[in-house]
């Protein structure tokens, strides 16, 4: 749980970090690693807005990317309330 939490805070801080200096090759890759934590965490909704952040990293679809990145932002703070809601200890 605590890698999990602790690689998808530090994979949205590098997709920040890249959406500022419009590097569209980081944001998709940090996206995608996103996506498989959220898959093996069974996390559906930080894999399904990892997904659209992956898809959407692209020259032509870069204007909707801060929003993306938001609800990405949003989804994994979800995950994060739902694993303390259930008992385990979070460190984010």
């Amino acid at each position: 749980m605590q890698t999990f939490i602790a690689s998808g805070s530090a994979q949205l801080d590098e997709i920040r970090e890249a959406l500022s200096s419009d590097d569209l090759l980081r944001i998709k890759r940090a996206a995608h690693a996103i996506k498989g934590a959220g898959a093996s965490m069974h996390a559906a909704t930080v894999k399904a807005a990892a997904a659209r952040l992956e898809a959407a990293a692209e020259p032509e679809t870069r204007l909707s990317l801060a929003q993306l990145v938001e609800e990405l932002g949003s989804a994994i703070e979800l995950a994060i309330s739902h694993l303390r809601a259930h008992g385990y200890y979070v460190n984010a």
